[in-house]
């Protein structure tokens, strides 16, 4: 087995023990591994600006991909290396869509979100008002609500990374069509960061985690098989099957963890702290 040479990992579900606390074990796995020359870096759902908080908490540094593989930026610095883009007349067709099929939709560039008031519904945020407020200035993320869709799209410009339908619960359904009507729009990769399918997230070609990763180990210099990805959810099984080693987390769905190499912990007792001492530390 190759020694391993960089270490990748999801955030929610897989670093994190909530959305806004950082597993210790975790955080000082991640402070041993980059002392021994391993560099650990964050391959998240979240846009930059969202990812900005458990990326203070986690004690990341260097590289970190966002937005499902559509960004790569400088941790530090919030500077884009690299950025894929829906074009705004896709995501305007993807706003048509939204409208007709009444669901719930943010627009995410790798700087802020976007709502738009005909397409705010209720749905339940793991992330509360009252949470963020609680947190330093530089790490809360920018939300703005525009009134029309022309206003929604003209504040994204051309930056508009991710277009998000969201469910206002686990029991309701995306309507039948709505599937068949996206993918008939255009060329998009598609995911879904929430369990329970409670999200469908719309991307541009050449996303996903796994491109995201291919393209950080090309920058850093690393190959394939020196690297080791740790993830819990269906979008992380690009990476996990690419990584020379994929680590899932013990409480992960089971169709995650039968395409495991190796089964942590639960996320929750150090799930990614178990496989740095494993395969890194030890190694």
């Amino acid at each position: 087995m190759a020694k391993i040479k960089l270490v990748v990992t999801d955030l929610d579900g897989t670093f994190l023990q909530s959305h806004d606390v950082a597993q210790p074990d975790n955080v000082r796995a991640l402070q041993a591994c980059e002392a021994a020359g391993v560099p650990v870096c964050c391959v998240t759902g979240r846009s930059f600006d969202l990812a900005r908080r458990p990326l203070a908490l986690g004690g990341f540094h260097g590289l970190c991909v966002t937005s499902n593989g559509c960004g790569i930026q400088r941790v530090e610095t919030g500077e884009t290396l690299y950025n894929n883009t829906l074009c705004n007349r896709d995501v305007r067709k993807l706003l048509e869509i939204a409208l007709r099929a009444d669901v719930h939709v943010m627009a995410k560039t790798a700087a802020f979100g976007v709502f738009c008031r005909p397409l705010y519904k209720d749905v339940a945020r793991p992330e509360s008002d009252e949470m963020r407020a609680k947190w330093p200035p530089e790490q809360r993320p920018t939300f703005y609500m525009t009134e029309t869709i022309e206003e929604m799209l003209a504040k994204l410009g051309e930056q508009t990374q991710t277009v998000s339908f969201h469910k206002k619960n686990a029991q309701e359904m995306f309507p039948g069509w709505l599937y068949d009507e996206v993918i008939s729009q255009g060329e998009f990769s598609l995911t879904s960061s929430f369990a329970g399918g409670l999200d469908l997230e719309i991307m541009p070609p050449d996303s996903g985690k796994r491109n995201g990763v291919i393209r950080l180990a090309q920058m850093m210099g690393v190959r394939q098989e020196e690297v080791m990805a740790c993830g819990d959810h269906v979008n992380d099984l690009g990476m996990l099957r690419w990584a020379g080693i994929g680590v899932v987390m013990g409480d992960a769905d089971a169709r995650v963890q039968a395409e495991a190499d190796y089964i942590s912990v639960p996320h929750d007792q150090g799930g990614v702290a178990d496989a740095i001492e494993r395969f890194v530390l030890r190694g």
